[in-house]
């Protein structure tokens, strides 16, 4: 018993099946998580060491070095980064896809305990972070109010935030711009001097006298008594009464005689701005793998209750939503469903014409909700979430899903026109195809599989896609194989008008009839659900629950709606027989001169081939979604406020457009970074890449500040599109030539707005030790360099509490003392007995320059040189073309200097080897499947003719498009390489079967041709109808994938017109080969 009888025998079986497959679909879409893209885990480690005070080349020596030595002896390291900057050095840690980042955040933090001795004693306590480089915040949230800063400030970081980390699934929060309240002692350099105290005792002082120290507790009786030490301040004022004790003083010197204690802020080094007016952002990132839409719902849900508090306050604070990702998230994710659907849509119009029965339509396309919702469970178990690729994927397989029924309908129909029963025609029928449709099911499951196991970023990224195509595949496959024969035996009504096979008249209609027609029919003109009703009507006993009821309504409907479509149908019909007949003369030319049409196939083949070094190439598509970034880069040693004043003019500038809607600003010491969101694209005239290259035009003005207008990274780690590293253990040699690649670079045509990592230092003044004199006045180095911090920089030895909240107390000199260039000769430093030591006795000072950052890429000194790629150009590929040729012709490069990309650029050559792979390894599995079904290794040879026919349609498409070849793109011929042979299969398939039956072979194929036309037809059409919103682009987020639908129509209609000509064309050299082979087969039996 094959899957049809089974079927057609148990009926309430197989729907109590599929409604079991609908119920639980639904519910586990409905628990699937939400997100852009999927969940791409890159195990990467930091560990930021701060060392205040320390300059970038004193962070590399005694930092950076040492850890990275330290590091790089874990196993599945893949590379290492550090940068070096004023106070603070960081080295991140990437490993190997593989590694487990648990094991490795656990080895670092091992190697960092291992290496600590080595780091200066008053370098700060190693920070060691798991992050996941492509982490970006979920939204922006701006805070503003007619406050004070300091009491804003506490606002958001004690009530906002604390509020919105208990919302469900959020991650942290971080704040930017805004200040803290901080105490600050500003001591009297001449009053230090006059009492003989030095700062560092000072602060020292504060830290032993103002913490609470647990002192234990006792047990005595019943009771357990607690003891504790209460030391901390309570008032600024006790800071001002604390004194300083000083070898044997009579009169104890209190702070306050020392300089004043001032109840203020922290000192500015960021500001942040929301439409041009100040503002506090609270930056929401969620849970590693939470519900991107559904945990920005629960916050700005929050976000609306805290307003409503808010309002009731002093300076009506008010948050604001300055960037909401979930958005983009929510358009991206409507937009493919709004594909899925239109190309269901359009799939059914295409079967409807094809089949000319509205009955048999809703047969053959029950497979898609069924085979859709039935893949939402294995994506569930797989634990995969709801996003842009795997709906992707459920919208490429809609064409897909409907083929294996169309085949199976089809060939049904056919055997109706034989004058077979309804029951014998869909057992008869779907056995006939069973091989072909699970050949054609298992050779696009063969093409996809392997995407789902490529290594790399690029692996990561398609596993979900290939995965969910195959699920929703296996399914279309069950439903093809039962419920398709099942509903055509029990919905399928007698063929009238039509003789015995004949193929060529219009494609038959199915028609229940009503209760109450007047027709009568015999018995054996009835299908078995017909004559259930029949039989109920006469009070017959039939079999219980199958449709006894409303089946006269049913048949009356389907009626009806077809007489309505009667003209078109019938129209369509003429055409494809008239289609049928043209074919039949196309075939017989083609086997007259089969050479011809093979020579003909190969030359095209090869002009595409050629086309491809015109088409764009890119890893990712940019997005027109009204999103982008400018960036603005001060000269080192710009403050605060002049890189603000500097921000202000460029947002001025920028208002003026009313194009832009949202502008969320960010400053530190000299560099600004600006979140722009245009208003909707209905709303304007310019697309947005248009409108940065007139932004860029206007800030040409702006030169001085270095404005950079460039797209949102979501995938490339945060990076630019572009990012190339030169790296070598010369650094001044890698500094040279990576500016003279970068100054070349910035006159391609291929990159907009190229920078570099590079930059100069600030101006520094070095106070230099003299090791003698350090020895023989008993004033050591590292004595001279704390003094120094404490006074210029300053220390925060204690905390202020009040209302349960923390502030740091910090120790330094007053304002306008600070300025150690002016004051070198008026200070002092302790020695060993505290007796104050001038400091121009012990030191130097100099006057210099250094380095704003030093980057290190795998312990070697590097540059980077990023930029993004332009749209009107030749793409990533291009870009990365034109600097091969750079560096072997014009600058090559020197010995020791190596160059090489991270980010999307890395992205982008991994995906050419990793689809190569898939390519490759699918065409293998292609062919393993065929030969296994077909137990033999030439049949398949003639089914794999079309594959190259398909690529050269897509590359066509391409070219005349100007489309990139990119990540979708490549998508899209991996899937042709796959749908491409199921026309094949169906037209080989019923070539073999004819000619196993004695048909001669020419007839045969002249058969299988007029046979199988239709079929083929069908399936090609339904597939470029489910392809055409994709290729449309119908909103703004679908326009970045609309490469994938214009590859896989250009494929498919070069694929399906020469299949049908070359395949017969190369088929008889085949099959004489096939049958070469047969004979001089070894025989077991001989």
């Amino acid at each position: 018993m094959n899957f049809a009888e089974l079927s057609i025998k148990r009926p309430i079986f197989i729907t109590c099946t599929v409604l079991i497959i609908l119920v639980t679909g639904y519910l586990s879409l409905n628990k699937l998580g939400v997100d852009l893209f999927p969940n791409v885990t890159i195990p990467v480690v930091t560990v930021t060491v701060p060392y205040p005070g320390a300059a970038p080349n004193e962070i590399e020596t005694l930092i950076a070095k040492p850890v990275e030595d330290e590091l790089s002896t874990i196993s599945g390291v893949k590379r290492i980064k550090s940068a070096c900057s004023e106070g603070s050095g960081t080295v991140v840690v990437e490993f190997t896809l593989e590694t487990d980042v648990k094991y490795a955040e656990q080895q670092v933090r091992d190697k960092v305990a291992a290496v600590k001795p080595k780091l200066p004693d008053d370098a700060k306590e190693p920070i060691i972070r798991r992050i996941d480089p492509a982490d970006q915040p979920i939204l922006i949230l701006a805070l503003q109010a007619d406050l004070p800063e300091a009491t804003l400030f506490d606002i958001a970081s004690e009530e906002i935030k604390q509020n919105l980390l208990t919302a469900k699934d959020v991650g942290n929060i971080t704040i930017y711009g805004g200040r803290k309240r901080e105490i600050h002692v500003e001591l009297d350099r001449s009053k230090l001097k006059a009492h003989m105290i030095p700062a560092s005792v000072v602060s020292n002082r504060l830290a032993s006298g103002g913490t609470n120290i647990p002192a234990g507790k006792v047990s005595k009786s019943d009771k357990e008594l607690v003891y504790r030490t209460i030391n901390e301040f309570q008032s600024p004022q006790e800071i001002r009464d604390t004194p300083i004790s000083l070898f044997g003083n009579e009169v104890p010197v209190r702070i306050g005689q020392l300089g004043e204690v001032k109840d203020t802020m922290e000192d500015e080094t960021s500001r942040a701005y929301f439409n041009g007016k100040k503002a506090i952002f609270l930056l929401v990132y969620k849970q590693s793998g939470a519900n991107t839409v559904a945990v920005a719902q629960e916050v700005k849900k929050r976000v609306g209750e805290l307003n409503k508090e808010l309002a009731k306050r002093d300076g009506t604070p008010k948050l604001a939503m300055a960037n909401d990702n979930s958005i983009m998230i929510d358009d991206n994710i409507y937009d493919v469903k709004e594909t899925i659907l239109i190309g269901i849509a359009l799939t059914i119009v295409v079967v409807l014409l094809f089949l000319g029965s509205v009955r048999s339509t809703i047969i053959t396309g029950l497979a898609l909700p069924n085979s859709l919702l039935g893949a939402f469970i294995l994506m569930a178990v797989a634990g995969f979430t709801v996003n842009v690729m795997t709906l992707l994927a459920l919208s490429l397989a809609v064409g897909l899903l409907i083929d294996d029924a169309i085949v199976v309908r089809e060939n049904i129909f056919r055997h109706r026109e034989m004058g077979k029963t309804a029951r014998q025609a869909s057992i008869d029928g779907t056995k006939e195809v069973t091989l072909a449709v699970i050949a054609t099911t298992m050779t696009v499951i063969a093409v996809f599989l392997p995407i789902a196991f490529v290594s790399g970023v690029v692996g990561q990224f398609l596993r979900e896609f290939g995965l969910t195509v195959c699920f929703a595949l296996l399914i279309s496959l069950y439903d093809a194989l039962t419920i398709a024969p099942m509903l055509s035996s029990y919905f399928g009504g007698k063929i009238a008008g039509h003789g015995h096979a004949n193929h060529s008249s219009p494609t038959p209609e199915f028609s229940v009839e009503s209760e109450g027609s007047k027709k009568k029919k015999g018995k054996s003109e009835r299908t078995p659900l017909e004559e259930m009703a029949y039989s109920k009507i006469r009070g017959e006993q039939t079999r219980p629950g199958l449709l006894r009821r409303g089946l006269g309504m049913i048949g009356s409907f389907f009626g009806a709606l077809e007489k309505g479509l009667d003209g078109i149908l019938s129209i369509f019909n003429i055409f494809q027989s008239w289609l049928e007949d043209r074919y039949a003369s196309v075939l017989k030319f083609t086997l007259k001169r089969p050479v011809l049409i093979l020579s003909g196939a190969v030359l095209i083949f090869v002009a595409s081939l050629a086309l491809t070094k015109y088409i764009p190439k890119t890893f990712l598509p940019a997005q027109d979604n009204g999103k982008f970034q400018v960036t603005l880069d001060m000269p080192p040693g710009t403050s605060v406020e002049k890189m603000a004043k500097v921000a202000k003019e460029v947002y001025a500038s920028m208002a003026l457009h009313k194009e832009i809607s949202v502008v969320a600003m960010f400053n530190t010491n000299r560099t600004t970074t600006m979140f722009v969101e245009m208003i909707p694209s209905k709303q304007r005239k310019m697309n947005t890449s248009e409108f940065k290259d007139l932004l860029r035009k206007e800030l040409e003005s702006f030169s001085y500040a270095n404005p950079i207008v460039k797209d949102i990274d979501n995938v490339g780690g945060g990076q630019r599109p572009f990012t190339l590293v030169v790296s070598g253990q010369n650094g001044q040699a890698v500094e040279n030539y990576a500016h003279k690649l970068f100054t070349r670079l910035r006159e391609s045509k291929a990159l907009l707005d190229v920078d570099t990592s590079y930059r100069a230092g600030a101006p520094e003044f070095r106070v230099v030790p003299d090791r003698n004199r350090e020895v023989l006045l008993g004033v050591p180095g590292t004595v001279i360099g704390s003094e120094l911090r404490t006074l210029v920089e300053g220390t925060t030895p204690a905390v202020y509490r009040e209302n349960g909240v923390e502030y740091d107390i910090r120790v330094r000199l007053k304002e306008g003392q600070r300025d150690l260039k002016e004051n070198f000769y008026n200070s002092f430093v302790p020695n060993f007995n505290n007796m104050m030591i001038p400091i121009q006795n012990v030191a130097r000072a100099e006057e210099t320059t250094g380095l704003a950052t030093i980057n290190r890429l795998n312990r070697n000194k590097s540059v980077e040189i990023y930029g993004d790629v332009n749209p009107e150009g030749p793409g990533m590929g291009g870009a990365m073309q034109e600097v091969t040729q750079i560096t072997q012709s014009e600058l090559p490069l020197p010995p020791g200097i190596r160059i090489g990309y991270t980010g999307q650029a890395e992205n982008f050559k991994e995906m050419g080897t990793s689809m190569g792979i898939a390519m490759g390894l699918g065409v293998l599995f292609i062919y393993m499947v065929l030969a296994s079904l077909y137990e033999s290794f030439i049949t398949p040879i003639a089914i794999m003719l079309v594959l190259p026919l398909a690529l050269c349609g897509a590359f066509i498409a391409l070219f005349l498009t100007q489309k990139s070849l990119d990540i979708f793109s490549m998508i899209g011929l991996i899937m042709l390489i796959g749908v491409a042979t199921k026309n094949s299969i169906l037209l080989v398939d019923f070539t073999n079967q004819l000619i196993q039956r004695g048909v001669e072979m020419r007839e045969a194929i002249i058969e299988a041709g007029r046979e199988r036309l239709r079929p083929i037809l069908m399936t090609s059409f339904a597939l470029i109808a489910g392809m055409l919103p994709i290729a449309i682009g119908l909103n703004e987020a679908s326009k970045q994938r609309t490469s994938m639908g214009v590859a896989i129509i250009g494929g498919l209609i070069s694929s399906t017109v020469l299949t049908l000509v070359v395949v017969p064309a190369a088929f008889s050299y085949i099959e004489k080969l096939n049958n070469f082979v047969r004979r001089n087969a070894p025989n077991p039996d001989a």
